[in-house]
């Protein structure tokens, strides 16, 4: 009995130290993480892609480019997960800035937007929009350019509030009636954890792995931009959220295939 205690002893000690060396790597990424964080916004604000509103508990990124006194208003849409629509819908929008105001709002979680652990409602993230749109002196109506999910919560603004909404231009959009926005779900603790991971910043020693390069239409300063929006955001709790009510939205459209 007294070598099978010390066997489990030795075996003991080493679990223990293994878990200390991880939790000090953690730390460390923790830490690195932060400060790259803080250096890329820094460069994103000199860009003046940090436009910070508030919509109650916390602020979105509302970017805007182009000619004031436009003749439409162009709000992009991002699509699931998609935290730098203000770079990677340029090749398209630069062709539209001159005649047009263009914005790019950031949902709760993505880019420089605030993350939240609000539960993220079709309904709460387009009033969201609307909220950031109003609060930033933004007037409608609009013409939304929404990418993928994106598209869902274009056709709930314009079925809700068509007042409000001059035309949308989906780009690979999902278009889906209100019906298919009914229920919730709260978030889940495995989401929680990935979230929480990629706030500790181990997401960014795996970044180019999972996520690949910009097309050669963009420059390496967009790319630059690009990682640094993406990095800011990872994988966040408002993401989360938002995908797990995604799996209605994929039950909702199996029902109608």
């Amino acid at each position: 009995m007294s070598v099978i205690r010390k066997i489990f002893r030795v075996i003991g000690k080493i679990l223990l130290i293994l878990l200390i060396i991880c939790l000090v790597l953690i730390l460390v990424l923790f830490i690195v993480n932060k400060i790259l964080c803080s250096r890329e916004f820094d460069k994103l604000s000199q860009d003046d892609l940090s436009v910070p509103v508030s919509v109650g508990d916390y602020n979105l990124n509302v970017f805007r480019y182009g000619n004031q006194e436009g003749e439409h208003t162009i709000v992009g849409i991002a699509g699931f997960s998609c935290s730098d629509i203000s770079v990677t819908f340029r090749p398209l929008t630069d062709q539209l800035a001159e005649e047009n105001l263009i914005v790019m709002i950031d949902r709760a979680g993505y880019g420089l937007s605030d993350d939240t652990t609000e539960p993220q409602t079709v309904e709460r993230i387009v009033n969201d929009y609307r909220t950031a749109l109003r609060i930033a002196g933004i007037k409608g109506p609009y013409v939304l350019l929404p990418h993928s999910i994106g598209g869902v919560y274009a056709t709930y603004w314009q079925s809700n509030y068509p007042s409000e909404i001059e035309g949308i231009a989906f780009l690979d959009g999902s278009v889906l009636s209100e019906k298919g926005f009914e229920g919730t779900l709260d978030t889940g603790v495995l989401g929680y954890a990935e979230a929480a991971a990629c706030k500790a910043g181990l997401l960014r020693p795996f970044y180019r792995k999972i996520y690949l390069p910009l097309p050669e239409i963009y420059s390496q300063k967009q790319q630059e931009m690009s990682d640094a929006l993406t990095l800011h955001s990872g994988y966040s709790f408002a993401a989360n959220s938002e995908g797990r009510r995604a799996e209605i939205i994929k039950k909702f459209l199996a029902k109608l295939a």
